[in-house]
Order: C-alpha cells, then sequence, then structure tokens
C-alpha cells in the first residue's frame, strides 16, 4: 500500500486541534434546555437566555462559566446590558426590572401598559438615554409606545411621532441612535426618523434607496451612520444629504469608540480608524462575517460561514479557533471581562478552556487568494515528492493520484477543508516508473498536473 502523509501548513477547522484543546461544555446547572443566546456584563458575569416548552429563564454564571443558577422570582425572559453595568430584565407581560448591582436585587420598573407582550429593548449603549419600545395594552397589530428614560432606566417617558396618531402605532423599530447635542435617531429599517429637540421625531426625508440595518451617531458631532444591506452613508446635516462611504453587502457594523468601525461584509472584514472616511481590510477577503465581538485590548472574535476566529492584534493574524466544536454553526458569543470566550453551539454554552489572549499559540490563519495546484518537488519523485495546494472556499476537496491511461491509483485528500494553504507528502512504493497524473478537486473546480515516477 501506498503511504502518504498530510502536512498542514495553516490550522484548518475540524480537524487540526487535539479534541477538547479549546472548549469545554459549560452546561452546569443551566435549567432550561433550548438556550437562545449568552451576553456578559462589565464585571464578567455571563447570562444565558434560555427557553423549554413555553417557559423562559435567564441562568448567570459568575465563576466563567464553571456553574450556573437561576434568576429566581421574575420568571425573565430577555434581558439588556446597559453601557455601565446596568441589567434590565422583562418579566410576563412587559412587567420590566432593573439591577444596578450586578443582578443580586431587582427593583421593578414599569409595566408599560401591557399584559401579553414583553417590551423591545432597543438601544442602552448611549449615556444621555435608553431606548425600548412596548405593545400598549388591548393592541394586537403592533407596536405602540417608544420609550426613552434620562435617568438611566429609573423612570421613563413616552415619545411622540408628529404623523399619524403622536406615537409609533404599528411602526416596528429596530435601532435608535443618539449624536451630537441629543439628537436623535430611530428606524424600522425602511423610514428614518428624527428628534432634535424633546423627543418629538418627524420623518427623514432623501434617504438611499437601500434596506436599513442600522444606525450610528457620532457622539462628538451631528454625524449620523446608516448601516444598509448595500454599505454604509454618513449624514453632517441632520438627514438633508447622504454620502456612501463604504460600499459593501453588510451584514453587522460595530463601533468600538467614536471614530473607530469596523464592517461585517460578504466579502471580509472591514475597519476604519477615521469615522468611515477610509477603510482597511482585516484580512478573511474570502470569508462572509456574520458577527463580531470584542474584548479587551485589540482582541478581535469573527463568527463567520467559515467558523469562528480570533485576533489579538485587530485583525492583523487570525486562527480558527473552533476546530473542536461539535457544529460550524454558531448562534452567539460573548466574551467576558476576564477573557474567556463563550459560544452557543446547538443548544448548548462551550466556553474556551483558555482566555482569549492565550489562545494565540494556535498556528495562524492566512486566507487562500486563488485556487491552485503547484507542481510538485521533487519531480521526478526520489523517493518521495511534496504537492502544495490552495483552497479559496470552504468544502469537500479531494486530491488523487491517476495513471497516465486514467486508472485512480490513489486518493491522498477526500474531506471537508477551510480556505488555506496545504502540503500533501507522497511517497510511493509499489509504482511503476512512468508519468503519472494528480488531480486537485474543490467543488466544481479541478486542477491537473504530471509528476514523473522513477525508482
Amino acid at each position: 500500500m501506498n503511504k502518504f502523509i498530510v502536512v498542514i501548513l495553516l490550522l484548518i477547522p475540524f480537524i487540526s486541534t487535539p479534541q477538547s484543546s479549546l472548549w469545554q461544555l459549560s452546561n452546569n446547572g443551566l435549567s432550561l434546555s433550548y438556550l437562545n443566546s449568552v451576553k456578559s456584563d462589565t464585571s464578567g458575569n455571563v447570562y444565558a437566555e434560555c427557553i423549554d416548552g413555553g417557559y423562559w429563564g435567564i441562568n448567570k454564571s459568575t465563576d466563567n462559566g464553571l456553574s450556573w443558577i437561576n434568576i429566581q422570582g421574575i420568571m425573565p425572559m430577555a434581558i439588556e446590558i446597559a453601557y455601565n453595568g446596568y441589567l434590565f430584565i422583562c418579566g410576563p407581560g412587559s412587567s420590566t426590572y432593573r439591577s444596578i448591582d450586578q443582578g443580586n436585587s431587582w427593583q421593578f420598573v414599569s409595566d408599560f401598559g401591557s399584559t401579553e407582550v414583553p417590551p423591545k429593548f432597543l438601544s442602552f449603549e448611549n449615556p444621555k438615554a435608553f431606548f425600548l419600545q412596548c405593545w400598549y395594552q388591548g393592541r394586537v397589530i403592533g407596536p405602540q409606545y417608544l420609550y426613552y428614560s434620562l435617568d438611566y432606566g429609573k423612570t421613563w417617558n413616552s415619545a411622540h411621532y408628529y404623523y399619524g396618531l403622536h406615537d409609533f402605532g404599528d411602526i416596528n423599530l429596530i435601532s435608535v441612535a443618539v449624536s451630537g447635542n441629543n439628537v436623535v435617531w430611530t428606524t424600522d429599517g425602511n423610514k428614518v426618523f428624527l428628534a432634535t429637540s424633546n423627543y418629538r421625531f418627524y420623518d427623514v426625508n432623501n434617504l438611499p434607496n437601500n434596506s436599513i440595518l442600522n444606525l450610528y451617531g457620532s457622539s462628538d458631532s451631528n454625524e449620523v451612520f446608516l448601516v444598509t444591506g448595500a454599505g454604509i452613508y454618513q449624514s453632517s446635516d441632520t438627514g438633508s444629504s447622504w454620502t456612501q462611504i463604504l460600499s459593501r453587502h453588510i451584514f453587522y457594523f460595530k463601533a468600538i469608540t467614536s471614530g473607530s468601525f469596523f464592517a461585517a461584509t460578504d466579502s471580509g472584514l472591514f475597519m476604519s480608524s477615521n469615522k468611515g472616511v477610509t477603510w482597511n481590510q482585516c484580512g478573511l477577503e474570502n470569508i462572509t462575517i456574520k458577527s463580531i465581538e470584542f474584548g479587551e485590548s485589540n482582541t478581535v472574535v469573527v463568527n463567520s460561514n467559515q467558523g469562528l476566529f480570533l485576533s489579538n492584534n485587530l485583525g492583523e493574524n487570525w486562527s480558527v479557533i473552533n476546530s473542536d466544536l461539535p457544529d460550524s454553526v454558531i448562534t452567539s458569543i460573548a466574551i467576558n471581562k476576564n477573557g474567556y470566550l463563550f459560544v452557543v453551539v446547538n443548544n448548548k454554552i462551550y466556553r474556551s478552556i483558555k482566555t482569549v489572549q492565550n489562545l494565540t499559540s494556535v498556528n495562524n490563519f492566512v486566507i487562500a487568494n486563488e485556487f491552485k495546484l503547484y507542481q510538485n518537488y521533487p519531480n521526478p519523485i526520489n523517493p518521495s515528492t511534496r504537492i502544495k495546494y490552495s483552497v479559496v472556499r470552504g468544502g469537500n476537496v479531494t486530491l488523487k493520484i491517476y495513471d497516465i491511461l486514467g486508472r485512480e491509483i490513489e486518493t491522498l485528500v477526500n474531506g471537508y477543508q477551510s480556505p488555506g494553504n496545504y502540503e500533501v507528502e507522497f511517497a510511493p512504493k509499489s509504482l511503476s516508473d512512468g508519468v503519472y497524473i494528480y488531480r486537485l478537486q474543490a467543488g466544481d473546480n479541478y486542477l491537473l498536473k504530471k509528476m514523473i515516477y522513477l525508482k
């Protein structure tokens, strides 16, 4: 039988790391089976939103995910973590509670007039105001009011929309942003509404003709950024005109400071350090980025269609870190203050065994820019040879050896591989002298080359 050794130059998911070397299951004490999301507060505590058979619950871990306890007495359905560490949960109906001590105690805030539908937490990231939307009691068509709080969620007031019935009747809002001197923007994905004073909103015209995903307001100016499926637009004149600053298919947008932006696209991750004036690509060129999570210092974790990637230098180098998770489909990610990474996979929570800063021992990941098969070396084979190749997109890859008549001699590679560069060592022992063909196939694409064997 022919002997071959596969040497992987770059880390690839599922096969390159010993089992259980990066992750451990973190389900000890979770009260419900279906996990919706995982979040972390400013103190390092971690929260898991769960549901099972119509029963909702929030579980909390204070020991980096080693154990979990259920938040009792309120039957919470969702949790929101404000920029200052305050916690907000909604219970049955729209009963909403606030905690200012990392969830050790809870104070009732309001039921917002509804007995059936919980509020939608919209924005708790801006110190100037928090925002949520509620359904009015008795309404069955859609939401009624947009509420804002100027005292960190202790009391709430309703905002007004100058059109319709002086509220946001049946307008399902998805994002709220605050820019400059308390200029407030909100959107339902199609329209944009603006309030320059007293939280009274009116329509913004002259919008780009694209579906809206998100809004971001600059804290030090009246600039607002409109994130759409086809790119990012900027306005500095309260929406009278818009300038496109990034033309890409956007899936996710995140601002880590007033001027540092990250955009997740279908062609990699982009970063701007000057409010979108210029953009630099942070690698992962041929990968679709779904979401971004930031840790301390320069740590970035991205969830993509090719798995989970980690950078500890803002995208200069990347490592694949989902190699021993049971599935590449990750529904939620969070990094707590202590540096541990949590992911939800197949309705279970997994935690990194090491902190993200200590996962750099994983080999660097370099994305191949071209589907390519290299000439084997040495050629003729004496007594073995190496074959290098590059894969652009993840999928099933085969590398096979044939004789000059097209008969298959050996399969060197057959399985899933992520984008990257690879090398196979082929050491035949029972071949006859002559010319042989090696064939690389990935999806519908294939490449052929000849090699010579001499004893």
